[in-house]
């Protein structure tokens, strides 16, 4: 992968990160998906016509116009760099970059290398699986992790009585803890 596709790559995460700030991860999370989406439909349509966004004699201008058929189809974001891909004659960079991009989300998201998210949960005692499938579904609420994610996630899971009660979880560097030790420490 080259330095200009990774380069590419990372200005387009920014981006999106920008384009989203203030607002829930899960809107970040969903807005580099989409990104990704619509990144690959429009390297098709581009290979596609390959004859007209690969030719040297035409105009970044007629470039940019013709990338316009794209408008109401993607998101400004997507729009925008594909604009700026055709203007400084990058757009055969655009697999590479797409499979950078995938790569940066899948690190955002903290899935391992076999595509599963690892939750540390610790629980104060032996939880029955009929808690850790609740807790699937539930964590997500709680900004862990994306609900989309849910079916990946491999719970890693140890048991400290010191907790007391309740459980402490923890994924992609947030930690949820709802042990009543925890709670004793607050109130003290």
């Amino acid at each position: 992968m080259s330095t200009a596709e990774m380069s590419f790559a990372d200005a387009l995460f920014l981006a999106c990160q920008i384009d989203t700030k203030g607002g829930a991860a899960s809107a970040f999370e969903e807005a580099l998906r989409r990104t990704l989406e619509e990144l690959n439909a429009a390297e098709q349509s581009i290979s596609e016509l390959g004859k007209v966004f690969y030719n040297p004699g035409i105009s970044s201008e007629k470039l940019k116009n013709a990338l316009g058929a794209l408008e109401g189809q993607v998101s400004r974001v997507t729009l925008e760099f594909l604009y700026i891909l055709a203007q400084k004659r990058r757009l055969k960079l655009l697999p590479g970059i797409c499979k950078k991009f995938e790569s940066l989300i899948i690190h955002e998201s903290g899935l391992d290398g076999k595509g599963e998210l690892h939750v540390k949960l610790k629980f104060a005692y032996e939880p029955p699986e009929t808690l850790l499938e609740k807790l699937r579904v539930s964590l997500p609420e709680h900004g862990l992790y994306p609900a989309a994610l849910s079916p990946k996630v491999k719970f890693e899971v140890t048991v400290d009585p010191g907790l007391i009660a309740g459980f402490i979880a923890e994924a992609n560097g947030k930690i949820l803890d709802v042990s009543l030790k925890h709670k004793l420490a607050r109130r003290l």
